[in-house]
Parts: structure tokens; C-alpha cells; sequence
């Protein structure tokens, strides 16, 4: 499951076993419930997504679901993961 605190960067790697990664296009981090489509950076045979606190700050806590999809170079579409946990925890602020 992943996690995310409001406000903070939301950033995690990629890497597939069952599809070869020379045959992937383009991945992308997809949440309904944030209303969110995010493209992952290629990093050799890894795939980084990230987001930005300044998007994180908007997301509504809890539990939601997401998936992550591969577009092939022959451009099909792979749901590589399909409606995972992500947790969206409210920021605490130290008092004092």
C-alpha cells in the first residue's frame, strides 16, 4: 500500500517483471477519487512518478484506489496494477 501526506512530495519507482520495458510507450499513475493522471519519468528499466506538495496539499485523506497503466509501443493499453490502496494522511504541525 502507499502512503502520502498532504503537502508532502509523492514520489515512488517502478519496475515491471511481466512486460518488457522496451515495449513500453509511457506509464501513468492514475487515481479517480484525486482526479489525478500522472506520467512517469523513465529511468533506464525503472519508471519514477512524482508529485508535487503543492498537488499533494488538495488530496482528500483517507483511502483510495489507483491504478497504474503502460501504453506499448504499439500503443494497447496494460493495467499493470489495478485498484491498489494508496493512504492520503493529514499533515500534523508541531506545535510549540
Amino acid at each position: 500500500m502507499l502512503k502520502v501526506v498532504k503537502g508532502d512530495v509523492f514520489e515512488f519507482g517502478l519496475s515491471f517483471e511481466n512486460v518488457a520495458t522496451e515495449l513500453i510507450e509511457k506509464v501513468v499513475f492514475a487515481c479517480k477519487e484525486l482526479g489525478i493522471e500522472e506520467e512517469a519519468d523513465r529511468e533506464e528499466d525503472e519508471f519514477r512518478i512524482r508529485i508535487p506538495g503543492e498537488v499533494t496539499k488538495d488530496f482528500k485523506t483517507g483511502f483510495l484506489k489507483y491504478d497504474i497503466i503502460a501504453t506499448l509501443i504499439d500503443e494497447q493499453e496494460v493495467t499493470l496494477v489495478h485498484r491498489q490502496k494508496i493512504e492520503v494522511l493529514e499533515r500534523v504541525e508541531n506545535g510549540g
